[in-house]
């Protein structure tokens, strides 16, 4: 579960973002598209994890 305010306000920001972009695009139903996916959602998560953690949220 997860506890620090920072990690949830960053989760709901990327699910968000990473919603907004997926229903834009194109991908192939298969592993990979998958993979680079979950790999573009950790990403945004991290930036936005990082931006909190940098004003002290």
């Amino acid at each position: 579960m997860l506890t620090e305010r920072a990690e949830r306000i960053a989760l709901d920001i990327s699910t968000q973002a990473f919603v907004a972009k997926m229903g834009h695009c194109d991908l192939r139903v298969d592993k990979e598209s998958g993979e680079k996916a979950g790999d573009f959602f950790v990403s945004i998560y991290k930036k936005v994890k990082e931006a909190l953690d940098q004003e002290n949220v």
